[in-house]
């Protein structure tokens, strides 16, 4: 899907990343965030049409969206609709393989690469008794 056309045709102001058969869409509007919850509304239900009039289906259970709030002490917790269908904000999604939270704190991240790390030392220590002493300077 061409977002810039959509942009410049409905108006949306809405940025976006495209990978092969992936498209990220973000809007930011820091004091008015029912503005942004509205037009990335209005911005997902027009990609929703341009989708049905190309015979395309969203895929619901690999769309995820982020609020980031102001600040920690944000109550707005907003909800967008896309054809009817309520999409609560998720806590955390996974952007280019980087684990994201709602505070960017990368801690979930962090844990993750650490746990990968950890089974990839497990499995080289599970080799050594195959290794001779050269191989294992």
């Amino acid at each position: 899907m061409n977002m810039a056309t959509l942009n410049r045709w409905g108006g949306f102001g809405v940025k976006f990343h495209q990978y092969a058969d992936d498209t990220q869409l973000y809007f930011s509007t820091p004091n008015h965030p029912n503005d942004a919850v509205e037009v990335m509304s209005r911005c997902l239900e027009a990609v929703r049409n341009w989708m049905g009039r190309n015979r395309l289906r969203r895929n619901p259970s690999k769309t995820e969206w982020l609020w980031f709030p102001a600040s920690r002490f944000s109550q707005i917790i907003p909800s967008l609709t896309i054809g009817g269908e309520v999409l609560t904000p998720m806590e955390k999604a996974r952007n280019l393989g980087v684990l994201l939270d709602v505070w960017l704190s990368l801690e979930e991240h962090i844990a993750a690469v650490s746990r990968g790390a950890f089974l990839q030392v497990r499995r080289m220590r599970q080799l050594r008794p195959f290794l001779d002493r050269d191989a294992l300077r």
